[in-house]
């Protein structure tokens, strides 16, 4: 059960759910310690896939030498390191990629961050329809956490977040509050790890574990990259106004 529904089996087995929030705390510390924050940016898929075998090798040769022969032996692996199979989509991108360590939840990926990013830095002036279309994406998106929108937020702003969904006329911290309640309300319910169990010694189950999270990881990011979302001109579901919401007007502001 911890293997094929983790979020069920955690749901009845705290003890179980404990070990692995406390993996994903230490797995982020390592992601902080590694890169210098909790925030990578990379100019592109390969960039990221070359970096993070990098790493997770180098956590690997961290565990004694008969612990990793062990561990190779069990997961069939060739080299001292977890085995990543990274989506074609997600390799063969090139408008920027950013992995954002979530302490809770584990390592997230937003695609097209050179947009996202471009868009930010306008501060909700002037943007293009690809910035706005990529703001939109990464607040719609079930892979993105708000904890990663609070993230860029707070380094800079929200303003293009209320300009990417027309919120106009509003304070704009009340603007990403809502739009964070609106488009990722499942993130603020009873969550429980990402991380799956799995049978081994403690002296080799946080490798274990560590391989095993990285294919369940990069599975959440390809949705990112596989499901196509709709753009500026064809986004039909913003909220509409109403006489104690009028900044939610299309033509407000």
């Amino acid at each position: 059960m911890l293997e094929r529904s983790s979020s069920i089996a955690y749901r009845y087995c705290p003890a179980e759910a404990a070990k692995a929030l406390e993996l994903t705390h230490e797995n982020h510390a390592k992601f902080v310690a590694y890169y210098g924050s909790d925030l990578a940016v990379f100019p592109d898929g390969l960039a990221l896939a070359a970096a993070e075998q990098k790493r997770m090798g180098a956590q690997w040769r961290e565990r004694d030498a008969e612990s990793i022969a062990r561990v190779m032996r069990e997961q069939g692996v060739k080299h001292p390191r977890p085995w990543m199979a990274f989506p074609p989509e997600l390799l063969k991108h090139d408008q920027g990629i950013a992995a954002f360590s979530n302490p809770d939840e584990g390592v997230e990926v937003l695609v097209c961050f050179n947009q996202v990013f471009s868009g930010l830095r306008k501060k909700g002036v002037g943007l293009a329809d690809e910035e706005m279309g990529a703001l939109r994406n990464a607040m719609m998106d079930e892979a993105i956490s708000q904890a990663f929108v609070r993230r860029l937020a707070s380094e800079h702003g929200a303003e293009s977040w209320a300009e990417a969904f027309l919120i106009r006329n509003a304070p704009v911290e009340l603007a990403l509050e809502f739009l964070l309640r609106r488009n990722k309300g499942h993130i603020y319910r009873k969550r429980y790890p990402s991380s799956r169990s799995c049978r081994g010694r403690p002296s080799e189950r946080l490798i274990v574990l560590k391989a095993q999270g990285i294919s369940l990881l990069i599975s959440v990011w390809a949705r990112a990259v596989r499901e196509r979302r709709p753009s500026v001109k064809e986004h039909r579901s913003l909220p509409g106004p109403s006489p104690d919401r009028p900044w939610l007007a299309p033509g407000a502001g």
